[in-house]
């Protein structure tokens, strides 16, 4: 008994984890050694009884967040029931780790750690096993290997996927959101994932089923609002600005008694107000598509751009708990280490329209300062000149 429980404790500590939840049909004695043997090992344990009807809204179905531990003993009888309801509640995930113990797996106070997993099972996928290591008065690993490295086959499992398409007469197709070239109605954040989900379906052996929603309510009519120059709170600001602007422009003009100070006031506020340009608050991907189309060489010269927000990886959206989520990740990273990322979001970055040169632009005086930087340097350089002339000559 124990070595039994020596090789749990073991067990979950190598695993780093802080929480384990026991579901046991053992005695009252035997569960108050197992809480004293985990406590001492500064780790956290709960009791399910077998004997409960249900183990929803327990520990197992609250801890998200940091790893659980799951200890089962193999040897009752309603373990079926136990494993058809965690399936049910999405448990068999990163989040939660496993460990089942059975008589059969102990010889001479040796256990045999077996890694079961299955890619699908409803689409005919079979049981498979991997032998992880061994207990023998302390845990025995093979050298490490990340378990997705054995598991790299999926065996053509199919996956969901869910993506947004703007404009109500598209037919989708996965080309639309997997393609190079630009795409009206798709964005980029889209496209960036999508491209890196196919390139893990070709080198994982999995599909991928899409849907996708092509909305004119919630987030599309949220699209458009974001999408418009200014909200109505700025407007308001813009027209108190303006009335104090006339005020103070009225009562100036009042002061130097010229006639009709208030027309004149009104006048020169929207005098200013047309002169001012517009600005836009879009993604810069769909703006140079336009842009590049519909504005002349002098306009690409008067515009300007300012970030509003700063710049954000974008990631495959999987599964709130899914599974497969420590899988995305740790693929996701090798193809960021391989450059596969950088390579994808160039080709997907889109021309930016520059000015050419050939129209005259106005330079700030910013802008101007590497001329005055010249001209400087020739006038330091002359007066250098003249000197050593005039000492040359005496």
């Amino acid at each position: 008994m124990s070595e039994h429980i020596s090789f749990t404790v073991d067990y979950f500590k190598n695993r780093r984890t802080r929480f384990v939840s026991y579901i046991s049909c053992g005695s009252q004695a035997t569960n108050t050694i197992y809480v004293k043997a985990f406590m001492e090992s500064d780790v956290r344990i709960s009791i399910i009884s077998m004997t409960r009807p249900s183990i929803s809204g327990d520990t197992l179905h609250t801890q998200w967040y940091l790893p659980l531990g799951v200890l089962i003993d193999g040897s009752c009888g309603n373990v079926d029931f136990i494993f058809e309801e965690a399936s049910k509640g999405g448990l068999f995930d990163a989040s939660h780790i496993w460990l089942i113990i059975e008589n059969a797996g102990s010889y001479d106070n040796e256990y045999i750690l077996t890694d079961i997993f299955n890619f699908g099972k409803i689409q005919g996928n079979k049981l498979e096993r991997k032998y992880l290591g061994v207990w023998r008065n302390g845990l025995h690993f093979p050298p490490f290997q990340f378990k997705y490295y054995d598991r790299w086959d999926f065996h053509n499992l199919t996956l969901r996927a869910v993506t947004v398409i703007l404009g109500e007469d598209k037919i989708f197709s996965e080309e639309i959101i997997t393609s190079s070239h630009y795409t009206n109605g798709v964005s980029k954040f889209t496209k960036e994932p999508a491209n890196l989900l196919k390139i893990l379906r070709s080198v994982h052996n999995f599909s991928t089923k899409f849907f996708y929603l092509i909305p004119n309510k919630g987030i599309g009519s949220y699209e458009n609002r974001f999408l418009s120059p200014l909200s109505p709170g700025a407007w308001w600001c813009t027209l108190a600005a303006a009335i104090a602007c006339s005020t103070v422009l009225a009562a100036s003009v009042s002061l130097e008694r010229k006639p009709f100070s208030g027309l004149y006031a009104v006048l020169s506020i929207i005098s200013i107000m047309s002169q001012q340009g517009y600005a836009y608050h879009t993604e810069p991907y769909n703006a140079y598509q336009y842009i590049s189309r519909t504005f002349h060489d002098t306009e690409n010269c008067q515009l300007g751009s300012l970030p509003m927000m700063p710049m954000v990886p974008t990631y495959v959206v999987v599964q709130k708990h899914s599974p497969y989520k420590e899988f995305f990740d740790w693929s996701l990273l090798r193809l960021k280490e391989r450059g596969f990322t950088s390579v994808i979001r160039s080709r997907l970055a889109g021309v930016e329209s520059r000015c050419s040169g050939s129209s005259p632009r106005a330079l700030a005086l910013g802008q101007a300062a590497p001329a005055f930087t010249v001209l400087l340097h020739g006038l330091l350089a002359a007066v250098l000149v003249l000197l050593l002339e005039i000492v040359s000559h005496r």
